[in-house]
């Protein structure tokens, strides 16, 4: 991350500790999900969001959740919190990612199976043994 990305990660981290509700309209760009996700997974930030019609997100914090960051003993506990979340949220990714590759692999193996098959070669051409037919 760059400080100037931190720069406005901090900035979009106190408008949101402050009670307000962003949407990436508000900076002219599309980067407002790139500073959200940093809060959320480098940080550990619980930060809401909700799709708009246009097919945006407005991000906000629940009031409960900015009580909890501004309390220094609650914070420590929400961090702890987020990064358990947040770790399991990668494993599941992992793991889905690995099923889906791996059912990528089993129907290659079938496509492979089912094209020599369809191949009509004879037996001992897939057997590597003499020729009985």
């Amino acid at each position: 991350m760059t400080n100037k990305h931190d720069g406005i990660t901090s900035i979009v981290l106190k408008a949101l500790l402050e009670g307000q509700k962003l949407n990436r309209k508000d900076f002219n760009n599309g980067s407002l999900h790139s500073w959200i996700s940093a809060i959320r997974n480098q940080r550990y930030i619980p930060v809401e969001s909700i799709a708009t019609s246009d097919r945006t997100c407005d991000y906000f914090m629940l009031p409960y959740e900015i009580k909890r960051c501004l309390t220094p003993i609650l914070r420590q506990q929400q961090r702890q919190e987020m990064r358990e979340q947040v770790f399991r949220r990668r494993q599941q990714q992992a793991i889905r990612k690995l099923e889906q590759a791996s059912v990528g692999i089993q129907a290659d193996k079938t496509k492979t199976c089912k094209e020599i098959v369809s191949l009509e070669v004879p037996a001992s051409e897939l057997t590597g043994g003499g020729s009985d037919e």
